[in-house]
């Protein structure tokens, strides 16, 4: 997928944040499972599966592709499908070794204490890696769940009058792939597996950006 110069800018910029979700990982063990009680556990250790694997691969291959510059600072939460993910894809861009930050888990899953902001806490996270990484001059990429993602759109999401004139180019780009203002179909459509989110200047640029082909 050939990307528009308006994209590319953004996706390129020193100020912008790439969050992508993990790979697809193997289902809940047993209906149970899903109970909130047990679905929300630090020690969740569902692995990706073989198409997950792919779906890392190709989201490097793409990253690859896409940024200028040196390898990004790749970054991660904690929980096994997202390691596993971002290791995937350090290893494809030529990145060092991931750090892994239980601040991006899925939310609450045991990284964040009662009664604090779990999302605050994402956010303070991100700033933190992002803060090296512009220190070495590279992206960061941030892999995390669907829910950070979902909960920092919300967040997040710019109000038409917040977005520049210059950026309208980035909206008719993306409007001419079929996708919405942000980049993606609908905010409650999903967030697909190794699919890019772009936040700058802590508003979302680019929603679920597409990294196949």
């Amino acid at each position: 997928m050939k990307l528009d110069p308006a994209i590319l800018r953004v996706l390129n910029d020193p100020a912008t944040v790439l969050l992508m979700r993990h790979g697809e990982a193997a289902p809940y063990w047993s209906p149970d499972a899903q109970t909130l009680a047990l679905r929300f556990d630090p020690h969740d250790t569902r692995m990706l599966t073989a198409a997950g694997e792919r779906q890392a691969e190709r989201a490097a291959q793409w990253l690859t592709r896409t940024l200028d510059g040196p390898p990004p600072l790749v970054v991660s939460s904690a929980l096994l499908r997202a390691r596993q993910t971002a290791l995937l894809v350090a290893a494809g861009v030529g990145a060092a070794s991931p750090a892994f930050d239980a601040r991006l888990n899925e939310l609450g899953h045991g990284a964040v204490p009662e009664g604090c902001d779990a999302l605050a806490l994402a956010i303070d996270a991100l700033e933190a890696h992002h803060t090296i990484a512009r220190r070495e001059g590279r992206m960061l990429v941030a892999i995390t769940h669907a829910d950070i993602l979902f909960e920092l759109a919300a967040e997040l999401r710019p109000w038409s009058e917040e977005i520049p004139e210059e950026e309208r180019a980035l909206e008719l780009a993306l409007a001419a792939m079929g996708l919405d203002s942000h980049g993606g179909t609908q905010l409650d459509a999903g967030h697909a597996h190794c699919h890019i989110t772009a936040l700058r200047d802590n508003i979302v640029r680019i929603w679920n950006l597409p990294t196949e082909g």
